[in-house]
């Protein structure tokens, strides 16, 4: 549904980057309940459709990219208005 950006990261215990989607998935999954958890009061369904309309290519959702790149920030300061 949505895209997530390579997340490189030097690891002390690790003589390898970490990086790729198998890394960022599980940072953006954390991102999203952290988001989750400032909006107690929201469904599954709601956070999902902020995470989506956050997306760097909300206007025009495609088969690539999805609804592009999500900016939590932005899905955050909708819910405070």
């Amino acid at each position: 549904d949505t895209a997530t950006t390579e997340i490189y990261t030097l690891s002390t215990r690790r003589s390898s980057d970490l990086n790729g989607t198998s890394f960022a998935s599980p940072i953006m999954c954390g991102m999203v309940a952290c988001l989750w958890q400032a909006c107690p009061k929201l469904t599954a369904k709601q956070i999902i459709d902020l995470v989506r309309q956050s997306g760097d290519r909300a206007d025009f959702p495609d088969n690539i990219y999805g609804y592009g790149i999500p900016d939590l920030w932005k899905a955050y300061q909708s819910t405070q208005r």
